[in-house]
């Protein structure tokens, strides 16, 4: 797995972040678990120290505090939050092979609902 991969795993979140799934708390916290799971499972030892992790649950922490998954962000501009959509964008990545993180073939339409305006 190539270091702009690692990036576009760990980078999702900040896109995603906006609006949250169950609660953006929950959500937050969801997404760190998710992307790190992924980030260990696809990337080798040499990108995960680059990118400055020790362990997953060091990865988790350090992605919960970038996210600050005790005060998230609301959706902008009134939106309106769809918890369903932020839990499908979960479950995408959950499932999604690192094949399909690297090549960026896994379904992120969700991930783009999860704040809308009425």
């Amino acid at each position: 797995m190539s270091t702009k991969v690692l990036g576009c795993v760990v980078g999702v979140g900040f896109a995603f972040m906006a609006c949250g799934s169950s609660s953006p708390s929950d959500a937050c916290n969801k997404l760190a678990q998710v992307l790190c799971q992924k980030a260990y499972e696809c990337a080798t030892p040499q990108e995960l120290a680059a990118a400055g992790y020790t362990s997953e649950s060091d990865c988790e922490s350090k992605q919960k505090s970038a996210y600050d998954c005790e005060n998230p962000i609301a959706c902008p501009n009134g939106g309106v939050y769809h918890g369903d959509q932020a839990d499908q964008c979960l479950s995408n990545y959950q499932n999604a092979t690192c094949g399909q993180i690297e090549g960026k073939t896994v379904d992120t339409t969700p991930c783009t609902k999860t704040c809308q305006t009425q």
